[in-house]
């Protein structure tokens, strides 16, 4: 089965940068060369990328209230359909943390039908690779040596703007779309093709719109990257959602059917950078365990400098010039200096800079569904004046890394990225790229957008190490 240079085999839409370069990832590690767009790619824009098979655009959707995110995906995801791609994907967070009024994943599924006809959308979460597993309709997710059903997570549960409470993931998309989800549960994936096809029929059959699928190894995965790519034969394109277990699976379908490579391709040798700039707005516990370790667990000589972001100060119209020339001033002063820097917002779940951010926000607004774009936005401002000043003359810092979903693409788009393309994996989710760029200062920087629950404790050392 073959396909035209100019038919990519998939495209997908990510609800926030850190998740596009997750599906990026799954898919440039096993032989499908990808390229990651921050905005809708308009006719022509694959001309620079010849070799692509498949096409993402990296989105904010996750953060944005419903009609916000139906003006948003469905644009993106019409720019996709043009492309002719077998497969579109929506893609959300493994963790599927949304709410009816920010990030609604039902409303983001609305919109893909609308705009592909796709009259059975399937619906895959489970990510073995990322430690994410759907049983029976629930959601787990692994916490070190412990796995929690998501609303027993430590950190999803807990979440500042989308906390989750519910475990079963019909129910908690029946709150975000009147739309009927059924369920291919982990029995239903046992058996023969024929016996699994026809499962799949009755239940497309019974009036489900939406059809989940459980996923706990890498055999019922490859089993639904079938259901799917079968569902995909004979339509223009395909609409499915979740996380980047749809393009795992659809890669050891493909291989099967010869579509890539048997074996991933040689990973490059990233080498070692003489230091880096982190910037991290995320809350999670995994990345205040990275934090530790760069500014409390190397040698002192090699500690990272930390720089509080000054929340709080930053959105406040009256003191956030003056706040921001301050900080850029100090990070100056230590790459100068030679040390590595991390601006950071928060140091876990439990710091009191959150609450904080929170309240001052509610003071002049009615609710909190902008503040992480808002805090987005400020530490996108605050990379682009410290890497420009400082890589002005030399470059000198050519590698970064952000921590935080929102964070990530603000801060992309703040260097005026408009492509990413991997360059070697790093952890699961979060490869390290090279960014193309409009502006020359950052074309061809090496950045790693990380999402909060990726990555050791010694993630940050090891990206500037280049030792994965």
């Amino acid at each position: 089965m073959a396909f035209s240079a100019t038919e990519p085999l998939i495209a997908f839409y990510g609800d926030d940068n850190t998740g596009s370069t997750d599906s990026m990832e799954a898919l440039a590690k096993n032989g499908v060369n990808t390229v990651l767009f921050l905005h809708p790619p308009g006719p022509g824009a694959l001309e620079r990328f010849p070799d692509a098979r498949a096409v993402g655009v990296a989105g904010m959707t996750r953060a944005m209230a419903p009609d916000a995110l139906a003006e948003e995906l469905g644009r993106a995801l019409r720019s996709l359909k043009a492309l002719s791609p077998k497969l579109c994907h929506y893609k959300v967070c493994s963790t599927f943390d949304s709410s009816p009024t920010v990030g609604s994943i039902g409303r983001g599924i609305e919109v893909g039908m609308e705009v592909f006809g796709t009259r059975h959308v399937p619906l895959l979460v489970g990510a073995p690779i990322l430690k994410r597993y759907t049983l029976f309709g629930n959601l787990f997710a692994t916490v070190g040596i412990e796995t929690f059903r998501i609303d027993q997570h430590p950190t999803m549960s807990r979440h500042p703007i989308t906390p989750m409470n519910e475990g079963d993931l019909r129910r908690h998309l029946a709150l975000q779309t009147n739309r009927k989800v059924g369920l291919m549960d982990i029995l239903a994936l046992d058996g023969t093709n024929d016996a699994i096809d026809t499962r799949w029929d009755a239940i497309c059959d019974a009036g489900n719109d939406i059809v989940l699928l459980d996923v706990l190894d890498d055999v019922r995965l490859e089993q639904a990257g079938r259901l799917i790519w079968r569902a995909a034969q004979g339509q223009g394109s395909l609409f499915v959602a979740g996380s980047s277990g749809v393009e795992y699976a659809a890669v050891l379908h493909w291989r099967k059917l010869g579509l890539v490579p048997v074996e991933p391709p040689a990973r490059n040798t990233i080498g070692s950078v003489a230091q880096t700039l982190v910037v991290s707005g995320s809350c999670s516990p995994v990345t205040r365990g990275q934090l530790d370790h760069v500014l409390d667990g190397l040698p002192e000589s090699e500690r990272y400098v930390g720089i509080d972001v000054q929340v709080v100060a930053l959105l406040d119209p009256d003191r956030s010039a003056a706040v921001r020339d301050t900080i850029t001033r100090e990070a100056l002063a230590q790459l100068d200096r030679g040390r590595s820097v991390v601006l950071l917002s928060a140091r876990g779940p439990d710091d009191a800079r959150i609450a904080d951010a929170a309240k001052a926000w509610l003071s002049r607004h009615p609710d909190t569904t902008g503040l992480g774009a808002a805090i987005g936005r400020a530490q996108g401002d605050l990379m682009r004046a410290i890497l420009g000043k400082f890589n002005a003359e030399t470059r000198r810092c050519k590698r970064v890394i952000v921590a935080g979903g929102d964070t990530s693409g603000h801060c992309a788009r703040a260097l005026g990225v408009e492509a990413l393309q991997m360059i070697a994996p790093t952890a699961p989710g979060s490869p390290l790229c090279r960014a193309s760029s409009a502006d020359a200062q950052f074309d061809g920087i090496e950045i790693v957008l990380k999402g909060g629950q990726v990555g050791t404790s010694d993630f940050f050392e090891r990206v500037r190490t280049g030792m994965f």
